[in-house]
């Protein structure tokens, strides 16, 4: 189907008050960027940080194209900027208060440190062609009968991913696990900078359920 950028979820019903409405803080949030060219992903994304600015009284939501490219928003008669000659560089860190998608992921095997670069390409064998380089933070790592692993992503990243069994989502957070900030404790992995080739395949990657 279509990529969809949506005033709220299904089980929720969007204000219609014109102060508070989607389609204001759409405009809004558009008159801001200037023109400046941004996905649809991107542009969810920034809906969601600015939510009590733009006087939203629920997230947008945002569903991508399967196997396609977040649209390209921008000007008429202006140059197509070069979102899709290689992976995006994104904006999103762990390390501001945007917010991030927790996201758990079940791998059929024993998880150690070692393991770190094959988790890293079947990350990336995942992600869409418009992302070039991107932080995803672990946040926990726990035995389950297999392993299940804890990651913190960008909104932009996560609304993207295609469906998968071994993954799914907690909610949304800001910064890292506070736990491991206040104690001085690490996470192993607790800083990923992914970069790779779009030919990966998860599957001769890592094992997962």
């Amino acid at each position: 189907g279509p990529e969809i950028l949506g005033a709220t979820s299904a089980t929720e019903t969007a204000s219609n008050e014109s102060r508070t409405c989607f389609t204001a803080g759409l405009i809004k949030k558009l008159k801001e960027m200037n023109g400046s060219p941004i996905t649809v992903a991107s542009l969810a994304s920034e809906l969601h940080r600015d939510q009590r600015h733009l006087n939203l009284e629920y997230a947008p939501t945002h569903a991508a194209r399967s196997n396609h490219p977040s649209t390209i928003l921008q000007k008429m008669h202006t140059p197509v900027p070069d979102f899709y000659g290689g992976r995006r560089k994104g904006k999103s860190s762990a390390k501001d208060d945007t917010p991030r998608a927790l996201v758990t992921v079940h791998l059929e095997e024993d998880f150690k440190e070692k393991d770190i670069e094959r988790l890293k390409n079947w990350l990336l064998a995942e992600l869409l062609e418009t992302v070039r380089e991107i932080e995803i933070t672990l946040e926990g790592s726990f035995k389950s009968g297999s392993t299940l692993l804890l990651f913190a992503m960008p909104l932009e990243i996560w609304s993207c991913l295609e469906n998968h069994p071994a993954c799914g989502f907690v909610g949304f957070v800001q910064g890292n696990n506070q736990l491991l900030q206040s104690s001085g404790v690490r996470a192993p992995m607790s800083n990923l900078s992914i970069r790779g080739r779009e030919d990966q395949n998860p599957k001769q990657s890592y094992g997962y359920r």
